[in-house]
């Protein structure tokens, strides 16, 4: 389901004309933050599946902090593996990682360590310690969230169903009156379909989008 489909389903919902583009009028936009919103909350409620990815580097003497492409800045690492040696990394605090280096004489060898290290506005830093004294292949793998929906033609990563329910009534609260459910009674749907759809997910199971 494409992001104006999205947002003419929620139109419809609420008894409004359908548009030819997301941006055609100020309420098609406001439904369209509405959406992006949702797919935030959602994405960040639980680790699934489709948002996983894996990441690969490659180390360089003496330098210790890397861009990762495609890693976004909304995501959650969850392991590091030199590839080189066979072993996973340890996440430290940043603090702690920064102090290896700043407070005490830097240490070099193999990465044993790592943080987030912030983004330049698209893609995370990730900072080893000790500092590499070489070449290592790294993998991290991730959970990495999506960036807002803009072209009409943008599709969501996860459940459209999951973001349409938490999106009409986010709509619905704003309009202050539905020509059907109470927006309590919408968000009170969206957050049961969701609880469901985590429980599905943990389960081992999946849930088709449609």
């Amino acid at each position: 389901m494409t992001f104006l489909q999205m947002v003419n389903n929620i139109l419809v919902r609420l008894g409004e004309d359908q548009v030819s583009s997301v941006d055609s009028t100020k309420y098609s936009k406001i439904v369209g933050i509405f959406i992006n919103d949702t797919m935030r909350e959602i994405e960040n409620t639980w680790h699934w599946r489709v948002l996983h990815q894996t990441l690969g580097f490659t180390t360089a003497n003496m330098t210790d902090v890397y861009l990762l492409p495609n890693s976004g800045i909304r995501q959650r690492f969850t392991e590091v593996y030199n590839s080189s040696q066979y072993a996973a990394l340890q996440s430290r605090p940043l603090s702690w990682i920064t102090s290896q280096t700043m407070i005490a004489p830097a240490i070099f060898g193999r990465p044993l360590y790592y943080a987030w290290s912030g983004t330049n506005g698209t893609d995370s830093y990730i900072k080893l310690s000790p500092v590499p004294d070489g070449e290592y292949l790294l993998f991290v793998n991730a959970y990495i969230n999506s960036g807002d929906m803009v072209g009409n033609n943008d599709t969501p990563k996860v459940d459209p169903h999951l973001i349409l329910l938490g999106a009409h009534a986010r709509a619905a609260l704003e309009r202050g009156e539905d020509t059907g459910m109470s927006s309590s009674e919408l968000y009170q749907l969206f957050r049961s379909s969701l609880s469901d759809a985590v429980a599905m997910e943990a389960d081992g199971l999946q849930m088709v989008p449609v």
